[in-house]
């Protein structure tokens, strides 16, 4: 536990220091450098992480895409899909002999949902400014809140077993409770955000649905990055962060959340100006 509270402390202090400078390519950098953590990690996992080439092509497609989300060079952000998938198929036809189709089919998935998970940060930046770090802020704390008031209210009252052939601590109680508490916290973030903001009225409707949708797919992601830790037999897919595992422990139900909660936004936004 003390493991868990010191590690949580320095990531939301680096992530105060981040947020400064959300409006700089500082936060591409960053948003970089995580995505290429993260993905590393998942392939480790996955034993892909023993293709040297393949592994060059995730990590460069990693780096590029938050990169190129810079003014200067936004025109070429969608081109490194195209890029990206041309790249491996090339690398399919080279090795065809050693490789299958398969292996390519996951690569692509598991770096495609790793990097387009992280750049929704970025996308919320650019869409939403001058509101960008509150919304940037919501988008992490809807899987960070669910997980937990879904720990401690299934710490308390849970007795019926989520999936326990995937996730055995894991409670419908906890799950309820982690909806729960994301919608009334994500309310008391919007109440607080329009009282230190002139000028802005808030959105309730859009801060309990999208706390409620948000919470359900964090869970969604959390599961399905058990899965993947499961069938591929370790317990975490990193020890970047002690006490919480790798990045993608921490991260994985942002990939899940982040992109509902940025589509939800454009179509009903919490801030309204």
């Amino acid at each position: 536990m003390k493991q868990r509270i010191v590690s949580a402390v320095i990531g939301l202090t680096l992530l105060g220091c981040v947020l400064i400078f959300a409006d700089g390519v500082i936060f591409n950098i960053v948003i970089a450098l995580v995505s290429l953590v993260a993905l590393y990690e998942v392939l480790a996992a996955t034993k892909y992480i023993q293709n040297r080439a393949l592994v060059c092509i995730c990590m460069a497609f990693a780096v590029c895409v938050p990169i190129c989300k810079v003014p200067a060079l936004a025109f070429f952000a969608p081109v490194c899909y195209v890029l990206f998938a041309l790249a491996l198929f090339v690398l399919l036809i080279a090795k065809h002999e050693t490789m299958r189709i398969e292996q390519i089919g996951l690569a692509f998935l598991l770096s495609v949902a790793i990097v387009y998970g992280f750049d929704i940060l970025l996308l919320l930046r650019d869409r939403f400014w001058p509101d960008a770090r509150f919304y940037i802020i919501m988008a992490l704390a809807a899987p960070w809140l669910t997980d937990a008031g879904a720990y401690f209210i299934g710490s308390a009252f849970g007795k019926t077993k989520l999936a326990p052939k995937i996730s055995p601590k894991k409670t419908v109680e906890g799950a309820v409770g982690g909806v729960v508490v994301c919608m009334l916290l994500f309310t008391l973030l919007g109440f607080a955000y329009g009282l230190i903001t002139p000028g802005v009225d808030i959105s309730y409707f859009s801060l309990l649905a999208s706390g409620f949708l948000c919470s359900i797919a964090s869970m969604l992601g959390d599961l399905s990055a058990s899965i993947i830790k499961r069938q591929c037999g370790v317990k975490d897919f990193g020890n970047v962060l002690p006490g919480h595992g790798g990045v993608l422990d921490r991260f994985d139900s942002v990939l899940f959340s982040g992109p509902l909660f940025y589509y939800f936004m454009l179509a009903f936004p919490i801030v309204i100006r």
